[in-house]
């Protein structure tokens, strides 16, 4: 019987593992310093680099990270979303996850020193096929300064 359910969970975890893979980032450009330090962003179900996003799905956009020893407790954050094209950034289309402290797997206060996983949908709501960097970004509302900003590259296709 432990053998059946040691290889089925090697089976799920296999599976899971295939679904989704860490997405390559890099901190955002300019003078945005992050309070936060990421682990990984995925991109659910995404199998390829840059993830290949098919227009008019939905997708789990999540983020780990663990907060720093300061700024002291995050009592309300934002988040944004932009794809940035000709070097402008431009809100995501249908994106409307702004409040990063709910229905996010966050809960505020955010505390320092503690590690969060931040999920969320993300709906494919673009008109044309690109290759674009996205920049996710998560606010603290009180300070305004960024707890962590990151690219990522996108191919929104067909």
């Amino acid at each position: 019987m432990a053998a059946k359910l040691l290889v089925a969970f090697i089976a799920a975890y296999l599976v899971a593992d295939v679904a989704s893979m860490h997405i390559k980032t890099r901190a955002c450009a300019g003078d945005k310093v992050e309070a936060a330090t990421v682990n990984f962003i995925d991109i659910s179900p995404c199998t390829t680099d840059p993830c290949q996003l098919a227009k008019h799905k939905t997708y789990q956009l999540s983020i780990s990270f663990k907060t720093g020893p300061s700024p002291a407790t995050i009592k309300a954050a934002t988040t944004h979303i932009y794809g940035i094209i000709g070097g402008i950034k431009v809100p995501w289309p249908g994106f409307n996850h702004t409040i990063a402290c709910k229905d996010s797997g966050l809960s505020c206060p955010l505390e320092p020193n503690h590690s969060y996983l931040y999920s969320i949908p993300m709906y494919i709501n673009s008109p044309v096929d690109i290759t674009v960097p996205v920049e996710a970004e998560i606010v603290d509302d009180e300070t305004k300064k960024d707890l962590l900003c990151q690219l990522v590259e996108v191919k929104v296709v067909g």
